[in-house]
């Protein structure tokens, strides 16, 4: 992946290019985003992520003009649609892809098993054991461990058991650790936001589409869009990645999100034409 912050430069050209297809496409193009890191900053208090300012008018511009936004998080869905304003307005996949909820409110879901959910109520109890019962986020369907803005010299050898127990407990109740930037999660197998991805690829095979993300998780998700479309790294720092280009939060994603939303105006204003 390579940093070009020239617009004639070959990232500037992919941008160019990605503006033009969707343009000529006869499509609603596609745009699907990752929430926290991506339209939201991360704060300690998970229950005030709210987004960037003008994050939440841009993509409800853009669902105005016609485009079709999907919201893929790790939080449950009714969290993601709470927090980010935009209940009824966007197609929302939370728990990585375990929830579906549709603009209607129609909701789908693949729940855990019973045995499956023991296994998360016993991961909280070995977190509960080490003392730092506070780090965690409980989930409908997982068990997060947060440990981003805190300083794990001194609880190394908590993090250590914790994450020796979950080992032990995802054996035994046929879960999975997923790390996250900042942390791991419990959850169940064979669902991540690459799958998401395909499935809705597949929904839209002729739109243009786009991925953003910033997360560790949203790798398999680049992966997905490998060819398929421009997959967007959030973040101001360099680091290795599936994704195709990379814009810093919020002030370059706020102005892709205006130019798509652009765009989307001038395919509007072609069709009355």
């Amino acid at each position: 992946m390579i940093i070009d912050p020239h617009p004639e430069g070959p990232i500037g050209k992919i941008f160019e290019q990605f503006w033009d297809s969707m343009g000529r496409s006869p499509s609603p193009p596609l745009l699907m985003s990752d929430y926290d890191g991506t339209l939201a900053p991360f704060v300690m208090e998970r229950e005030k992520a709210f987004p960037w300012p003008g994050m939440t008018a841009c993509i409800s511009r853009i669902v105005e003009a016609g485009g079709i936004v999907v919201l893929i998080s790790g939080r449950d869905a009714k969290d993601v649609g709470r927090l980010s304003g935009l209940v009824g307005k966007v197609e929302i996949w939370g728990n990585y892809g375990r929830e579906r909820v549709f603009p209607d409110g129609t909701v789908f879901q693949i729940p855990l098993d019973p045995s499956q959910k023991e296994g998360l109520e016993t991961a909280v109890k070995i977190v509960e054991q080490e003392g730092i019962l506070h780090w965690i986020e409980k989930k409908e369907m997982s068990v997060a461990l947060h440990w981003r803005g805190r300083d794990c010299r001194f609880y190394a050898r908590q993090i250590e058991n914790i994450c020796l127990g979950w080992e032990s407990i995802c054996r035994r109740f046929r879960l999975v650790i997923s790390p996250f930037c900042g942390g791991i999660e419990v959850t169940g197998p064979d669902i991540h936001k690459g799958v998401v991805v395909k499935a809705l690829l597949e929904e839209h095979p002729s739109s243009v589409s786009a991925y953003l993300g910033d997360d560790v998780s949203d790798e398999k998700a680049f992966a997905a869009m490998r060819g398929k479309g421009l997959s967007v790294l959030v973040t101001a720092e360099e680091r290795e990645t599936e994704a195709l280009v990379q814009l810093s939060p919020p002030g370059e994603v706020t102005s892709f999100l205006n130019r798509w939303c652009a765009c989307l105006a001038r395919r509007r204003g072609a069709s009355y034409g």
